[in-house]
């Protein structure tokens, strides 16, 4: 069992409502990712498949979604069964998922803090590169590394660490609506250096943290988003692995 077997109808509804989805996280995605219009496309740590529904739409030709929660797997089988988009859903450790296909880009939303050691996150690492081909393109949404936490209750996520800030440091993230505590997260910390290392070894290149992006127009109130737009707690972590 997961900790996201406990909390998956919980944490899909939260997805499904949160602003910063459809401000920050659906537009970040869709550029970073690029053009998906004929692309074969991992979706790991996929969830109840909210990004991986979007790949298809977006144009992927083929889109599978992997997650090691088996509860959060059957909310995205559901929903596909509902609304089918030929995505196909499995059940897997990232870390020993081992070779599945040849995929075009691979998409990880908030994967690779969940490793709990540096050789956990080499073996994650490993895999996503297996997984992909040569010149393929790796995004990941994560922990930011240089700036793993932020003070207070930001957009409606509070972050607390056990212990100092270094390598496989426990990090809480809890998340509210509002001011009620709605449910919490763990995951753990690495260093900048340490992510590198990881996927230096793994064949990737091009290796770049950045921020996320934004939507735009004249509702979008700027001066709100401000904060998670400019070194936040998250960022954008993007790579391709080497021909």
């Amino acid at each position: 069992m997961t900790q996201y077997d406990s909390i998956a109808e919980q944490y899909d509804q939260s997805v499904n409502t949160r602003s910063d989805r459809e401000v920050i996280f659906i537009p970040s995605a869709k550029h970073f990712l690029g053009d998906l219009h004929g692309k074969q496309v991992l979706d790991l740590a996929c969830g109840s498949g909210f990004f991986t529904r979007f790949m298809k739409e977006w144009g992927a030709s083929h889109v599978v979604g992997v997650d090691i929660s088996s509860e959060m797997v059957e909310l995205a089988k559901q929903q596909e069964k509902k609304e089918p988009l030929g995505i196909e859903y499995l059940v897997g450790d990232v870390a020993q998922l081992g070779k599945i296909g040849e995929f075009d880009v691979v998409f990880g939303g908030f994967l690779l803090h969940y490793a709990s050691s540096v050789e956990q996150l080499e073996l994650m690492i490993r895999s996503i590169g297996l997984n992909l081909k040569p010149g393929g393109k790796f995004i990941a949404f994560n922990e930011n590394p240089s700036v793993p936490t932020h003070s207070g209750i930001k957009y409606g996520v509070k972050v607390e660490t056990e212990g100092p800030i270094q390598d496989a440091t426990k990090v809480k993230r809890s998340h509210y609506v509002g001011d009620k505590f709605d449910f919490v997260i763990e995951h753990f910390h690495y260093e900048p250096g340490t992510y590198q290392r990881a996927l230096r070894s793994a064949g990737f290149t091009e290796i770049e943290w950045t921020n996320f992006v934004s939507a735009s127009g004249p509702d979008f109130d700027e001066k709100y988003w401000w904060d998670f737009l400019h070194d936040f707690s998250v960022a954008v972590l993007k790579c391709c692995k080497g021909t």
